[in-house]
């Protein structure tokens, strides 16, 4: 994780509270670490919460002004290597969870220590691992929070960073624009926004790729912002002319600026898509697809023995792992 986030580089968003550094109140702040299980006959899903504590979290002062600054958390100890990646698109359905699905399947078969943050009010990840417990398909060792609060989600990811337990963490936004995206920027490595190969699926990239570009103006050191990339998805085993003409004028087109002058760079793409495949809608259904593919074979049925559609989904996912991993140690 970049030095950044614990160096007090500041930020200017709207906002109506500042977040002191410097000052620190000796309280605890409590978050929801989720755990599963799925004992009680009214639900499918029934989520425990156990509370755990974080101390000397940052004081709240207001402010007058119309425009306000935080600054990131300081550095107390020594950066740690947690990698976080972060889900950020300005609309829904265009496949966050599927691919944070992906990633944590991913990680957990290469026995990657992982984790994930849900900060939508859809709650699909935490619902999805749910989903995957009561189908014996989860992972215990994979670390569950959700939250909807701003500070509590930038707050969790700087405290795990500091435990230095978790090795690659993943973190699902909602579909919108909000203080919350600006906050996990300053504690991620990588945001990916995933998006589909049409039209109006590439304007919304192009107006979140915009806003990680106007972050360059509202800190002190561009330089330690995440890297960003769009991640194109749910394509066909053989690309539609509309899809491939959408992805070509993507590649090839200067889209990106601060969205009042002309575009002044081209949009970063990751350089492998993601097809669209009846697999992740298992996954989605059943849990981690390493975990689905050894359920497979322990099944009588001699067609199961052998789950193709799941080791190839599973390889591309592995596959699009690396490529994230290597942009965070390449930039980092």
């Amino acid at each position: 994780m970049k030095a950044v986030k614990r160096t007090g580089e500041k930020l200017h968003i709207p906002t109506l509270l500042l977040f002191n550094k410097i000052t620190f109140l000796h309280k605890y702040r409590q978050t929801f670490r989720q755990k599963y299980i799925h004992n009680e006959p009214h639900s499918d899903i029934i989520a425990k919460l156990h509370f755990f504590m974080f101390t000397y979290r940052h004081i709240v002062t207001y402010t007058f002004h119309h425009l306000y600054t935080f600054t990131c958390r300081t550095d107390i100890g020594d950066i740690h290597t947690m990698r976080v990646i972060t889900l950020i698109n300005q609309k829904g359905g265009a496949g966050k969870s599927t691919i944070a699905r992906g990633l944590l399947s991913a990680a957990e078969a290469r026995g990657i220590k992982a984790g994930f943050l849900d900060t939508d009010k859809t709650e699909n990840l935490v619902q999805w691992a749910g989903r995957a417990a009561a189908a014996d398909n989860w992972a215990e060792d994979i670390a569950g929070f959700k939250t909807l609060n701003p500070e509590e989600a930038r707050d969790i990811v700087l405290d795990l960073d500091e435990e230095g337990d978790i090795d690659l963490f993943i973190v699902d936004t909602p579909g919108d624009a909000s203080e919350l995206h600006d906050l996990l920027a300053t504690v991620s490595d990588l945001v990916l926004c995933p998006i589909q190969p049409s039209t109006s699926d590439l304007s919304t990239a192009i107006g979140t790729a915009n806003w990680m570009y106007r972050m360059r103006a509202r800190v002190d050191d561009p330089s330690q912002l995440p890297s960003f990339r769009a991640a194109i998805n749910r394509v066909g085993s053989k690309p539609t002319k509309t899809e491939a003409r959408v992805m070509l004028y993507a590649r090839a087109n200067k889209l990106v600026g601060d969205g009042a002058a002309p575009p002044e760079e081209k949009l970063r793409i990751l350089p492998r898509y993601i097809q669209q495949r009846d697999a992740y809608r298992r996954m989605d259904e059943e849990g981690l697809l390493g975990r689905m593919i050894s359920s497979d074979q322990r099944r009588k049925e001699q067609f199961f023995k052998n789950p193709k559609h799941l080791r190839d989904a599973l390889a591309e996912m592995d596959e699009f792992l690396s490529l994230c991993l290597a942009i965070v140690e390449e930039e980092k």
